[in-house]
């Protein structure tokens, strides 16, 4: 992608740069190569390759590193038994080591977890692994097998349940394929035994994003890109009247308890009210369930110590709020 600077701009003094090229790559090993040539100016990377890219990269330049917004999890289509009944889906949450999933997937050591919003949202967010604000409902965010398989026990009669997760990863990458695999490992211990089958993007964001999942299976990936407030996430994904809520089939006897609560928020004009009002429904949809959520890794960019005045801002107005703010020393605009 290419962009050209636009002399009818309304902040005149902005951009900086005369031409933008963007490159849309999967592979972390061709980034970073790309990085030590000198070819590219900056990368947005991931926290997975943090270790390798670090010990290769020019220590004079900028590393950044933000909690991500792209919230994800698992979500159902709740006509397909059993996940109507919320002790499958506390099962499914205690099943989950995601502590343990980001000794694996954020080598930044600067990672947490989503809750139902994305953990970027400060100063909603409470931190779903080393928060202390949970109370009773702590409980379903610990990874605790054993009591797992009793509540499958409870709700089906077994303490094994054989699923299909279905993801993608032709648009969402490599990172996206760990988490599935390492999920899907880490559940079994729990007695959810999943087969992974990987559906091609386009397909996928017409059916499964939607909540249209086959019986037997159940998805797994982020739900949304860049929300801006608590209030996106509830109304876009998960509020019964919304014009794609992700989830599907008939709703769960908790939603109209949830749908009143997302409502309510939007009422709160007091910010310390509205806060605490948003911890709440974090707890209670902490104890129901209606997507399970997974680790929040840290995001990783890596700025070359040419690329002057910039501050890495996460989100679609990335471009003319970090990007078209820097600059380039006189150096690095000889270059060409």
């Amino acid at each position: 992608m290419r962009w050209k600077r636009f002399a009818e701009f309304y902040d005149k003094d902005f951009a900086h740069h005369e031409a933008v090229e963007l490159a849309m790559l999967k592979d972390p090993q061709r980034i970073t190569a790309a990085l030590q040539s000198g070819d590219f100016d900056l990368s947005i990377l991931s926290g997975n390759v943090y270790t390798d890219a670090h010990s290769k990269l020019d220590p004079k330049g900028q590393e950044f590193f933000e909690l991500p917004e792209a919230m994800g999890g698992f979500w159902f289509n709740f006509d397909n038994k059993p996940w109507q009944d919320i002790r499958v889906r506390q099962a499914l949450s205690m099943a989950m080591d995601r502590p343990g999933m980001l000794k694996v997937l954020d080598q930044t050591g600067k990672g947490d977890g989503h809750t139902h919003f994305a953990a970027s949202l400060a100063p909603y967010w409470m931190s779903p692994i080393n928060g202390k604000e949970w109370g009773d409902s702590a409980r379903y965010w610990k990874h605790d097998p054993a009591e797992a398989k009793k509540l499958l026990q409870a709700a089906t009669g077994s303490d094994t349940l054989k699923l299909k997760i279905i993801a993608n990863i032709d648009r969402y990458g490599e990172t996206m394929k760990q988490t599935a695999e390492l999920t899907q490992s880490i559940i079994k211990k729990s007695g959810f035994e999943a087969e992974l089958e990987y559906m091609e993007y386009g397909a996928y964001i017409q059916s499964i994003f939607l909540g249209k999942i086959p019986a037997g299976a159940v998805a797994l990936g982020p739900l949304i890109g860049a929300p801006r407030d608590p209030d996106d996430q509830f109304m876009r994904n998960y509020h019964s009247k919304s014009a794609r809520h992700n989830w599907g089939g008939t709703p769960i006897p908790e939603q109209a308890e949830l749908d009143a609560m997302f409502d309510k928020q939007r009422t709160l004009m007091d910010l310390k009210e509205r806060i605490a009002y948003i911890n709440d429904i974090q707890r209670r949809m902490a104890v129901v369930m209606n997507v399970v959520p997974y680790t929040a890794t840290s995001g990783y960019t890596y700025v070359q110590p040419w690329v002057k005045g910039y501050y890495h801002k996460t989100g679609y107005a990335y471009h003319v709020e970090s990007v078209a703010r820097s600059w380039f020393t006189e150096d690095r605009i000889k270059k060409g």
